[in-house]
C-alpha cells in the first residue's frame, strides 16, 4: 500500500506497527501529516478510532481514513461514536482506485502526476 500510494499521488509514507508508534510520530513530526490513514482493528483489542480520537486530542486536525477488512463493523463504530460518516472507510482486498483517489484529493495531487524520486506531501 505504502508504494503504491507514494506512487500514485508522491506522498512520503510513514508505517507504524502500533498506536504508541503512531502518536510518537505525529506528536514528534517537524512537518504536520497531511493524511492519515488508519486500519480499524488495532492490536490488544483497541481500534483505530480510539486511535483517531487519541491524535485528535493531541491536536493532530488533518483529514483521516480508514482501511479495513471489517468496513461495516467500522462505519457503524464510528456513528455509534458520534463521528458519522465523516471519515471514509475502505476495505482492504477492494479495489484501491477510491482510497487513492480519496488521498489525492487530501494533498491537492492529480492522481497518477508522481514524478519518481519527487517527495511534495506527508501522509
Amino acid at each position: 500500500m505504502a508504494r503504491l500510494v507514494s506512487g500514485a499521488v508522491g506522498a512520503r509514507v510513514s508505517i507504524v506497527q502500533n498506536a504508541d508508534s503512531a502518536l510518537r510520530l505525529v506528536a514528534g513530526a517537524t512537518e504536520v501529516p497531511s493524511a492519515i490513514l488508519l486500519d480499524f482493528e488495532l492490536g490488544a483489542g483497541g481500534t483505530g478510532v480510539e486511535l483517531l480520537m487519541k491524535l485528535r486530542s493531541g491536536g493532530f486536525r488533518g483529514p483521516c481514513a480508514f482501511s479495513t477488512g471489517v468496513p461495516a463493523l467500522a462505519s457503524r463504530t464510528l456513528r455509534e461514536g458520534g463521528l458519522g460518516d465523516s471519515y471514509p472507510v475502505f476495505g482492504k482486498g477492494a479495489s484501491s482506485n477510491a482510497l487513492i483517489g480519496w488521498l489525492g484529493a487530501v494533498l491537492g495531487e492529480p492522481v497518477g502526476t508522481h514524478t519518481s524520486g519527487v517527495r511534495r506531501k506527508t501522509f
